[in-house]
């Protein structure tokens, strides 16, 4: 993933690692908990019907975190996530484009990610991904699925 804005690159090799600008990232944080972490996320312009559970859980989330990031890059928020920049990410309706290289860079660092109730995510078929380092994801995948289901 290339950030022509910052000249950042973000690339990965299956079993080799997340690189940041040739850099080898290390692996995420298990243990950091949500009230420690920045999160990520996108406003759902494109689903109306998800607007009000968007902000209601923005809300929560906003007072549970230390505070949420917006991008404009759902591609850029997973590999700021993968990266440790950000602890935890979760948004609606992405396209494949928007997370399909960011899998094997979430993969590679050890974050977690699915979609509501614990499922296995799949761009093509589900509405929301819920992502984030592992007990910042548990605590993150709480209020996420009290305010989408």
């Amino acid at each position: 993933m290339y950030q022509p804005a910052t000249g950042d690159i973000f690339t990965a090799i299956k079993g080799q690692g997340l690189y940041h600008n040739n850099k080898l990232c290390s692996k995420v944080d298990p243990s950091l908990k949500i009230e420690n972490a920045l999160i990520g996320t996108g406003f759902p312009y494109r689903s109306k019907d998800m607007q009000k559970n968007f902000f209601a859980c923005a809300t929560e989330v906003l007072n549970k975190s230390r505070g949420i990031r917006r991008m404009g890059s759902a591609a850029l928020d997973s590999s700021y996530l993968a990266a440790g920049y950000l602890q935890g990410f979760w948004e609606t309706d992405l396209q494949l484009y928007d997370i399909a290289a960011a899998k094997l860079f979430l993969d590679e660092t050890g974050v977690t990610y699915t979609t509501l109730n614990g499922k296995v995510y799949n761009a093509e078929k589900n509405r929301v991904l819920i992502a984030g380092f592992p007990a910042t994801y548990v605590e993150l995948s709480k209020f996420v699925n009290f305010f989408y289901t």
